[in-house]
């Protein structure tokens, strides 16, 4: 069994951007943990997330209520540095550092540098520093990559996948992300894949294969 943890700047990227990974970690077994940076202030993307983390079978959600916009300082780089030593995580699923939108960007700025910090004796009032160096794969979720060097089949959860992203409805109400993900899962499964629908990722670091 692994341990999966999902950094997300907010409710519905996890989904965007890896749902489908997720599902078929939760399938074999790995217990799959969500971290979401922040809620842009709204209790009801709090309340949708745990409906989403029902549907799918997530262990645990988190979240870590950091202001917004989200900035790179000792503040929240502690906050993740904790996280990562609680959780103790075989791979990180984070959002590429392309990504347009300025929280996802910072997000992967600040995961990049926990994971340093979080195996090392820093910080060492956040927990004990990191067992073994955890695996890191980038996401898109507003971006496509460029550049991509895995990709992870998901035709047969698909389904699941889209029903779990329209569980976030003040999301949908705005845009049809589950459309757009849909489609651009279906564009990665034909090109990057070979197949009906895929998830594509960036390996920055490659430790514990999924």
């Amino acid at each position: 069994m692994k341990k999966i943890l999902v950094i997300a700047p907010h409710p519905d990227d996890e989904v965007i951007g890896c749902g489908g990974t997720i599902l078929k970690n939760i399938s074999k077994g790995n217990e799959v943990y969500v971290l979401f940076m922040s809620y842009l202030g709204t209790k009801e993307r709090e309340i949708e997330a745990e409906k989403v983390k029902n549907f799918m079978g997530i262990k645990e959600i988190s979240f870590l209520n950091i202001d917004w916009p989200i900035e790179f300082n000792e503040k929240n780089l502690k906050k993740i540095i904790k996280s990562l030593r609680n959780i103790k995580p075989d791979i990180v699923f984070c959002p590429h550092e392309d990504e347009s939108d300025r929280d996802h960007r910072k997000t992967n700025e600040i995961v990049n540098e926990a994971l340093w910090m979080g195996g090392i004796s820093i910080f060492e009032e956040e927990g004990s520093p990191l067992p073994t160096n955890p695996s890191l794969l980038l996401y898109e979720v507003h971006t496509p990559i460029r550049g991509a060097n895995y990709c992870e089949d998901i035709s047969e959860v698909i389904g699941k996948k889209i029903n779990a992203l329209r569980l976030y409805k003040s999301q949908i109400k705005s845009k049809r992300y589950d459309e757009s993900v849909k489609s651009l899962n279906r564009f990665r499964g034909i090109m990057d894949a070979n197949t009906e629908y895929a998830e594509v990722f960036i390996i920055r670091k490659w430790q514990n294969p999924i």
